[in-house]
Order: C-alpha cells, then structure tokens, then sequence
C-alpha cells in the first residue's frame, strides 16, 4: 500500500487506530477533526474492552483480540488522562519504561497510578522552573488553599514517586519521541521560562512510551445547551499564560 495516500475523518479510538495500521502498511495518513483527539463520542463512552461480558463465538474472539491489541495501541504517546483512566481502571500499562511530560500537579497522580499499574516511570518532568510554578499559584489564592486541603493526597504521590525513585525534574519537557513504528527513545531539554528551549540541552533517553499532559481541556456541552455566552479566542475560555501551567 506503499504511496496510497488515506483521509480518515475521526480523530477518535476507531479513526486513531485505523490511521495507525494505515501508516504501518505505508499509506501517507492524514486525519480530519473538526475538534481534537478522543474529544467526541471517544471520550463520552466507557472507554473500555470488556471479554467477562461476551457469550462463546465470534464476539468474544473480537473482545479477546482487542484487549491484546489495546496496551500495543496506546503504548506509544498518549495524554495523561488516558493513561491514568487505564492504569487506575483497567490496570493496564500503557508502557514498561515510561517518560511522563508536561505541567501542573496532575502529573503527580499520573505517575503514581503508572507506578502502581507496573510501569517503571523514569522520570516526571515539568516544563515550569520552580520559581514560575510558585508565582503562578500565588497570584491564583484559590489554588494553593485548594492544594492545602489535599495536602495528604499530594505527599501520597510524592511519597510514592520517592520510594521508586522517580526524578521529578522542573524546567525540562520532552521536544521529541523517536521510534520505528513505535516509541522507542525520547529527546528532553532544558527550557526557559517562556518554554523556549536552550540549545545544547537536549538529552536522549530510551524510553516506551510517552505520556504527556498540560492541564484539563473543558467540555462546553453543557453551558452552550444553556445558551452560556463564551468569551476567549475561537469563543471558547480564555487560555491560561505558560506560568500558571494549569488546564480549565
């Protein structure tokens, strides 16, 4: 199939794991969304693969192959929801050597939840300094008394990523995930406060998989059924500055 050249409409599971065998036969892939990945009929379902469900036959064969195929499928860069939602839900882990990127607290939980799924996380790394972390939050009083009030929660995480040693690094991300196929070995660096990044930072690790989150992305269904006026570029909320590295 080797210059066949394939538009997939749908950025979710099914569109996402058709595009992916697409690619590996050697078709030139492009996919069309009028959102973002899994944000649609993805992210409102179960969002799992159950065979305890299935009578004897061709669909319980389906099931069974399926749940095989699901860590393969993910195992390559996924969000942090997602591997969460799978290491916490599914105890499945979407990787054996695992790089965790991106910024805010909710890496924290992430990398506990690979940890206790079987991963080994490598490291955590958060693109803030810590010095912009802790303005951010001191000009939003709300977060840190909201932090304070999980302040059990949060040493649980630290205590466990310190138990397995997990470097937990500030000021670094990862710029790029290499692989034949799959992820394979990833590229970090050092970054400045504005998250440019500085030359001759770049540092090559191998690594499985690749997860990676900057916050919460929200779902408007609701306001908009309600006739909510929304203010923000493309009518949507109003994004956060890179210091805060907080989602809505």
């Amino acid at each position: 199939m080797g210059g066949t050249r394939v538009v997939v409409l749908g950025a979710g599971i099914v569109g996402s794991a058709c595009a992916r065998e697409l690619a590996l036969a050697g078709c030139t892939v492009t996919v069309v969304d009028r959102g973002g990945p899994a944000a649609a009929t993805t992210s409102h379902s179960e969002g799992n693969v159950l065979v305890s469900d299935k009578s004897p036959g061709p669909e319980l064969r389906l099931a069974q192959l399926s749940r095989r195929l699901w860590p393969e499928i993910l195992a390559d860069v996924v969000t942090a929801g997602a591997a969460q939602a799978l290491a916490k839900g599914e105890r499945v882990a979407v990787g054996d050597r695992m790089v965790v990127a991106g910024s805010g607290p909710f890496l924290l939980p992430v990398a506990a939840s690979l940890l206790e799924a079987g991963s080994r996380v490598l490291e955590v790394l958060e693109a803030n300094t810590s010095g912009t972390v802790a303005r951010g939050w001191s000009r939003r009083p709300s977060q840190p008394a909201g932090l304070l009030g999980r302040a059990g929660e949060l040493a649980g995480y630290t205590w466990t990523l310190g138990r397995e040693r997990v470097p937990y690094r500030f000021g670094r991300t990862v710029i790029e995930a290499r692989g034949e196929g799959r992820v394979e070995e990833v590229v970090t660096a050092r970054l400045r406060p504005d998250w440019s990044v500085v030359p001759g930072s770049e540092r090559v690790r191998p690594a499985d998989a690749l997860c990676v989150g900057h916050g919460f992305s929200p779902q408007l269904e609701l306001p908009l059924a309600a006739g909510c006026a929304l203010r923000g570029p493309g009518a949507g909320p109003s994004p956060d500055p890179p210091s805060g590295g907080q989602g809505a």
